[in-house]
């Protein structure tokens, strides 16, 4: 590769992952995409008797405690990126929250390109159980396959899901599989 080709490719990569260098070489971080890393401070919508808020270091406000909520960031059910819509990319996470120590439901949520929440998607609008947890996920295409499951309790009546997400006018939506 001559120099002309490294230039260039490096001017690509570091255009693409919005970093701004200046003439004198100084660079600055002008965030122009949302990242899993953005998480912990995204809003999200209304769940276990809290209001849609903006999350401060992946906690809800504490004014809100007993009720707490936060972004699964871990296995299983980890944020993934995802392209829900044509030539955008969208971080898809879960929300979880407790109102005093009782699990409820998660929520799937997406997120826009500039970090602007899309969509919540309760799971429990379909699983119509006291939990749901989504157990596995993939980006495919235009829609995100997912592995989900309900249940009663501390695991009673699991009903196991495998879905599919797609984004239909702004909304997230889920289509059974097999």
């Amino acid at each position: 590769m001559n120099k002309t080709h490294a230039i260039a490719l490096v001017s690509f990569t570091v255009a693409a992952l919005g970093v701004v260098v200046s003439p004198a070489g100084a660079t600055s971080v002008s965030k122009s995409t949302m990242t899993i890393s953005d998480l912990p401070h995204s809003v999200v919508p209304g769940n276990c008797t809290m209001p849609r808020q903006r999350l401060s270091h992946n906690q809800t406000a504490r004014k809100y405690l007993p009720a707490q909520g936060w972004i699964n960031l871990v296995r299983p059910g980890r944020p993934i990126y995802a392209h829900l819509r044509p030539a955008s990319t969208n971080v898809v996470a879960t929300y979880g929250c407790t109102a005093g120590g009782v699990g409820w439901p998660q929520v799937i949520v997406a997120y826009s390109h500039d970090g602007r929440l899309i969509d919540g998607l309760n799971l429990y609008r379909l699983g119509h159980q006291e939990h749901a947890d989504v157990t596995g996920w993939r980006a495919v295409g235009h829609s995100v396959r997912l592995h989900w499951i309900s249940y009663e309790g501390a695991g009673f009546d699991k009903h196991r899901y495998y879905s599919r997400m797609t984004l239909d006018q702004g909304q997230l939506v889920l289509h059974p599989i097999g």
